[in-house]
């Protein structure tokens, strides 16, 4: 991603990391990474496979020291690297207590961590409808063919409800290092120690807000690389104007991380970021792969009109949300679905493979994976909502052919913004983060939102017939407001 990593810093890490460990500890007590992943995973209250035994323990409180003295050190020196600082030979002793907690002040800031973890990091913008928004997760099946989303609706307020963390498990750190192209022994660790503790301001597992006139119903999905919790922004804003909005987690293979659950004993199979398979072609491994997660689309469709009929559902997840609590409240003659980058191109495929679908919301589509002959037999109209610097001319030249053969399909671009602009890492306040992921354009995150999510609602208004009050913001589907211009200035691509 154009990090200082990609330049060849990690490879004067690991001998720096092995010089000190030798000098530092002893051999019988040098920690290999997964004790220090085991810490990280311990602080934040998750479950461990390695045994490290509790500090009360004889003998393990200098352990528990030496965890956390190797662990503050190592990281502090892996972030000093990522910031573009040069560490000289001479610097290389580990440094006085008290120069110590000073670099780790200096650290946490630059990581936007405040002194007692990363829970500020995170700064989503609250709910703008009239709504409260609760979400749950929910995973139908045992097999890889199943179904795995987290559900955002409007729910019935209380107060004192727990918020839910964005990165949901240690596993997701892993595999957004990987997808991103750094060594997970010490990139997972530190996108840990960074955002691990991020919440998001939703309501986790809150009462369903009946509806006896049915919400409408939008299925998202995601882009390469992300999972069911980077786009909870732009969900949550959905779902407090009425919808109930499911974000799959896709299991083609091009999600960060995501798993499913077994029915012997309930075990986690988890399924890895898959790159390229060297010597294959981009196109015909892309495509399956969105042919994949269009069929997922159309299945989750199907899967709430069992709900609506009444059949038994259950959610496998220990002490799940229970579906049957939706029967009655979604008006399924009026379902959307929307999509970021792949998932952008999946929301456009899945108006093929699912007639129930009345039309998609594409943010920043990358129209590549999509074979030509499909584009004639996209039935509905589609909103493209591009960001300034990630189009290419190929890429424009396809969705202009879906406009041409319908005039209710529209073309914007949001000046300012970059392709993360649409996904919650834009919101994240910590100058490493956002340098890593390159997360953001010159446009201001808040603004990007309001203007991705009110074309949004401007065209579901349109060809759902939902809440009238929503056509306030159709001169946005025109390319008229600020920041906003129609059609896609593909000369502006950084690709």
């Amino acid at each position: 991603m154009g990090s200082p990593c990609s330049r060849g810093y990690v490879n004067t890490l690991k001998p720096f990391w092995q010089r000190e460990a030798s000098k530092q500890l002893s051999m019988r007590h040098r920690l290999p990474w997964d004790v220090l992943s085991c810490a990280t995973r311990r602080a934040r209250g998750e479950g461990c496979a390695v045994s490290v035994l509790p500090c009360s323990s004889q003998g393990s409180a200098k352990l528990c020291s030496r965890v956390r003295s190797a662990q503050r050190g190592q990281l502090l020196r892996t972030a000093t690297f990522l910031l573009g600082k040069k560490v000289k030979r001479r610097s290389c002793s580990l440094p006085k207590k008290k120069s110590r907690s000073q670099e780790a002040r200096k650290v946490r800031k630059r990581l936007g961590c405040g002194a007692m973890g990363g829970e500020q990091s995170l700064a989503l913008p609250p709910e703008k409808g009239p709504h409260r928004v609760g979400c749950a997760d929910i995973m139908v099946g045992h097999t890889q063919q199943g179904l795995f989303f987290r559900l955002f609706y409007p729910c019935v307020p209380r107060d004192g409800a727990e918020r839910p963390l964005w990165i949901p498990r240690y596993e997701y750190c892993s595999g957004l290092a990987d997808f991103s192209g750094h060594s997970r022994r010490w990139c997972a660790p530190l996108l840990s120690i960074a955002i691990g503790s991020c919440r998001v301001p939703l309501s986790w597992k809150a009462p369903f807000k009946p509806c006896s006139s049915g919400y409408p119903l939008i299925i998202f999905s995601h882009g390469l690389g992300a999972f069911r919790t980077v786009y909870s922004s732009i969900c949550m804003q959905m779902a407090s104007w009425g919808f109930v909005v499911a974000a799959l987690e896709h299991r083609d293979s091009s999600a960060a991380m995501t798993y499913f659950c077994t029915a012997e004993a309930v075990r986690e199979q988890w399924i890895p970021h898959q790159q390229v398979p060297q010597g294959q072609k981009e196109f015909y491994f892309r495509n399956n792969q969105v042919h994949h997660r269009a069929n997922e689309c159309a299945r989750a469709l199907q899967l709430f009109r069992d709900i609506s009929r009444g059949n038994s559902i259950p959610n496998v997840l220990p002490q799940g949300f229970d579906l049957s609590v939706l029967k009655d409240s979604i008006d399924l003659a009026k379902a959307a679905v929307m999509g970021h980058s792949f998932g952008g191109v999946t929301a456009v495929l899945a108006l093929v493979k699912e007639p129930g679908f009345r039309c998609a919301v594409a943010l920043d589509a990358w129209m590549f994976p999509l074979e030509n002959v499909l584009y004639p037999e996209v039935p509905k109209p589609v909103l493209f909502i591009n960001t300034e610097k990630f189009q290419t001319p190929e890429s424009v030249a396809k969705m202009k052919r879906l406009s041409s053969r319908n005039s209710q399909t529209k073309i914007i671009t949001i000046l300012g913004s970059v392709h993360q602009s649409q996904t919650d890492f834009a919101f994240l306040t910590g100058k490493l983060i956002n340098r890593v992921f390159h997360a953001r354009g010159t446009l201001d995150p808040s603004k990007c939102l309001d203007i991705t999510s009110q074309a949004a609602l401007a065209f579901l208004q349109r060809h759902l017939g939902v809440r009238e009050e929503f056509a306030r913001w159709d001169r946005l589907l025109e390319g008229i407001g600020d920041s906003v211009i129609p059609e896609a200035p593909f000369f502006l691509s950084n690709l």
